[in-house]
């Protein structure tokens, strides 16, 4: 392990909604797809997603039929869904943009010798052609998807830590909803949330166990903080 230094040296970087302009399309998708095969209210689903956002799939894909469906899902069921949200996200979002800012940023950061990793709820099927895609997996070593038993949050900062030999207290987890801060929270990461989806004011009036240590109204603001910053 390295010893302390005064300078967040790693990043661990959500995807969905942080890196790239593809949440809300996934979250249209989630809505339709619980629609056209249950009847349930899109708005709903919607509401349960974001709710709940930041779990694996399965878990995801549970916790909202539960909530709108008044019951669980089958393993039938499930990988039915997950083939058809993982090809409407594939069709519909394979290709969404980086925010503007984001490869700039990403490159004074490699530039400067920052670590940075993705660390994402999505499953390795529907996570890795998006961000080939995307054209910044380059700025990257590990992207790290979630499974059963390995999971965004304490399993892949554990993992991380493991691989890259350096206490957390370096990483800076950087996300764009509250269940970002969460997962940090839980893995005992510091964490900044951009502004993407959740505006300033939602993010500093959170639940205690999901208030970031930074708010970043732009994605650039993120250069004020590593490497300068004591954690």
């Amino acid at each position: 392990m390295t010893p302390p230094s005064l300078a967040y040296t790693h990043v661990v970087f959500d995807f969905d909604g942080t890196l790239v302009d593809s949440l809300r399309t996934k979250v249209s998708n989630a809505g339709e797809l619980f629609a056209e095969r249950y009847g349930a209210d899109r708005d709903l689903v919607a509401r349960r997603y974001y709710f709940h956002s930041g779990i694996a799939r399965r878990l995801l894909f549970e916790r909202i039929a539960e909530d709108v469906l008044a019951r669980g899902l089958t393993e039938t069921e499930y990988q039915d869904l997950d083939q058809v949200f993982t090809r409407l996200n594939l069709e519909r979002a394979g290709a969404a943009p980086p925010w503007p800012a984001v490869p700039a940023v990403l490159a004074q950061l490699a530039a400067s010798g920052v670590t940075m990793a993705v660390s994402s709820s999505a499953p390795e099927h529907d996570l890795a052609p998006r961000v080939r895609a995307s054209g910044l997996g380059d700025f990257f070593g590990p992207v790290l998807a979630s499974r059963d038993g390995f999971r965004k949050g304490p399993d892949h900062v554990a993992s991380l830590e493991k691989l890259w030999k350096v206490e957390r207290g370096h990483f800076l987890s950087v996300g764009d909803e509250l269940a970002d801060a969460r997962l940090a929270a839980a893995a005992r990461v510091d964490c900044a949330l951009v502004s993407h989806t959740i505006t300033p004011a939602e993010a500093a009036t959170g639940p205690s166990e999901a208030r970031p240590r930074f708010i970043l109204t732009t994605f650039d603001e993120l250069l004020t903080i590593v490497g300068s910053q004591n954690p």
